[in-house]
């Protein structure tokens, strides 16, 4: 046999065989880095939604918070200074309603110290709302206590919120 034919006739088929599977193996290679890109960013995808979606939970219950706290001090401190003219009044439904809400929504914040404030505010609504009238039928002094820790509540509500949208 000729040594050149066996060249001219096996070379060709070699070739062709090792093309094929070089082909095979790099279209693996390629298929597997695509899954590797498509998984992570699926998985970067993933974990924007639930960041989007943690940050629409927070800002959608720091916004009630903000109102049920505000509505809550306001009706305290109303009835305080009512009760300082008339010691007979009784405490508004209202300050039930929203201390309920208070109650319910200050758990839901993702903030710790924004949880403990207004767990603190709260506390401190509820104890002018139970403290005795002073002697001279004047507002006890807890009452500018109280509006002066709503405004700093107030102003770490809107900082968290800020701090939030600044994230985004």
């Amino acid at each position: 046999m000729d040594w050149k034919w066996t060249v001219t006739a096996v070379l060709p088929v070699i070739s062709l065989v090792l093309g094929a599977v070089l082909t095979q193996l790099n279209d693996g290679r390629r298929d597997k880095a695509q899954l590797a890109r498509e998984l992570k960013a699926h998985a970067l995808e993933r974990s924007r939604q639930r960041e989007d979606r943690k940050e629409e939970f927070e800002l959608k219950h720091l916004t009630e918070l903000n109102t049920a706290v505000t509505a809550l001090v306001g009706v305290a401190m109303s009835y305080a200074i009512s009760k300082a003219q008339n010691p007979s009044v009784q405490v508004p439904a209202e300050f039930y309603e929203h201390n309920g809400t208070v109650s319910s929504l200050g758990p839901m914040i993702l903030d710790e110290r924004t949880r403990r404030d207004v767990r603190e505010l709260q506390g401190s609504a509820i104890s002018v709302v139970a403290s005795p009238v002073s002697e001279h039928g004047t507002p006890r002094p807890e009452i500018f206590e109280l509006g002066e820790e709503m405004a700093r509540v107030s102003e770490l509500i809107a900082g968290r919120m800020r701090r939030i949208y600044e994230e985004q």
